[in-house]
């Protein structure tokens, strides 16, 4: 897709490091230096230790495309999936000037995305699933549609005072319209750390941990430490 050049677009949140060694937004760690992405990048080596073809990996609520990018260049077959227009512009951006067979993004709600079964050997799903309505019913989608892998970085509950489906936590008023806030729900339950993680293995996942390896990426910035978001990992072996 060739972005017209009247088309306005800003990224708001990942440098990505394009082939002529231009950034998408300077000043900043690029996306693929930053912690949570070597950490991910380890669980998809432990996943797929020897492959004879590229595994498939869907990112969804991809954002800007950073994680698919730096994904795709390690050699996974990846699909990106964003709603936003703004965002999938960015998106169609990052996949022009990379001009990678492997890497593509979808215009699509993720919410509807994940029907599929057996059709990912892995999901990677960042800074998404506390912006959903109903998070444990997605993360049974992905148990579904996700043959081996699924890593979840998200914000959980600190304060699991109430209960949905099923499971503890609090729900948590969204900015309607903020470029990284929900899709079309005004409010997102934010499962408890306890509450994620049994979620994921009641999704189908047989080993369920929380990683810490990503932690750099605080030292590096991130107001988001430990005590409110977390990266849970999910492997059925």
């Amino acid at each position: 897709m060739i972005i017209p050049a009247s088309v306005a677009f800003t990224f708001s949140g990942h440098n990505i490091v394009l082939p002529d060694g231009s950034e998408t937004r300077p000043g900043i760690k690029p996306i693929a230096d930053n912690g949570i992405c070597k950490a991910a990048l380890r669980d998809l080596k432990l996943a797929f230790p020897v492959q004879d073809t590229a595994p498939r990996v869907a990112d969804p609520g991809c954002l800007e495309g950073g994680y698919a990018a730096a994904f795709a260049q390690a050699g996974y077959d990846v699909t990106g999936f964003e709603v936003r227009a703004e965002n999938i512009t960015c998106c169609r951006y990052i996949e022009e000037r990379m001009a990678l067979p492997n890497l593509r993004f979808v215009k699509a709600d993720v919410r509807d995305a994940f029907k599929v079964p057996d059709e990912w050997d892995a999901v990677f799903c960042c800074g998404l699933l506390y912006h959903l309505e109903d998070p444990v019913a997605f993360l049974n989608q992905l148990g579904k549609a996700t043959r081996r892998l699924l890593i979840v970085q998200s914000h959980y509950s600190t304060r699991p005072h109430e209960e949905h489906e099923g499971y503890r936590g609090h729900w948590y008023a969204e900015t309607s319209g903020a470029r990284w806030a929900s899709w079309k729900n005004e409010r997102s339950f934010w499962l408890s750390r306890n509450s994620l993680l049994s979620a994921i293995r009641d999704a189908g996942f047989s080993l369920v941990f929380e990683q810490a390896d990503y932690l750099d990426n605080i030292a590096a910035g991130n107001s988001s430490g430990p005590d409110e978001r977390g990266m849970f990992v999910g492997l059925k072996v």
